[in-house]
């Protein structure tokens, strides 16, 4: 079995790090753990120390506060997966509606196809019935929207 830890930049982070490393190896000496982490922290000197593998990755730096762009995309995410869960059309419509314009206020107007399109395919997923009976039985209101909207 292998496993992989991270913990790097300062000995407060690597040395739990190591920590744990060191009670792995006690409880399973055929372990292999490979430690991950930068060449500008402390961790390239303490690891290898250690006697354990050191990968490095490119540092990513992670934000200290909560910033607009985060929230975005956590509400979003958090909304779009609990509409399509509960079939709330109704809300996956209205996003619909206003994609256009977030993109355009974002700058990102020539992705708003893109968007439109996926908001689209979620909403045909949802109501996408693989069951010929269901289609059946769902014939009368195929037919009576498609004769009021021209399709």
């Amino acid at each position: 079995m292998s496993v992989v830890l991270a913990g790097g930049g300062t000995a407060g982070h690597i040395e739990p790090a190591l920590a744990l490393a060191d009670a792995l190896r006690r409880a399973d000496p055929r372990l292999s753990i490979v430690c991950l982490g930068t060449e500008r922290g402390l961790e390239t000197r303490l690891v290898p120390m250690r006697g354990y593998e050191l990968a490095l990755i490119p540092p990513v730096p992670l934000p200290r506060q909560l910033t607009p762009q985060l929230l975005g995309q956590e509400l979003h995410d958090r909304a779009v997966h609990r509409a399509v869960r509960h079939l709330d059309i109704g809300f996956l419509w209205q996003l619909l509606r206003e994609v256009p314009e977030g993109e355009a206020v974002a700058g990102h107007a020539d992705q708003t196809a893109a968007d439109v399109t996926q908001l689209s395919a979620m909403i045909d997923d949802a109501f996408g019935h693989e069951n010929p009976d269901v289609a059946d039985a769902l014939r009368p209101i195929y037919l009576d929207y498609l004769e009021k909207h021209g399709g």
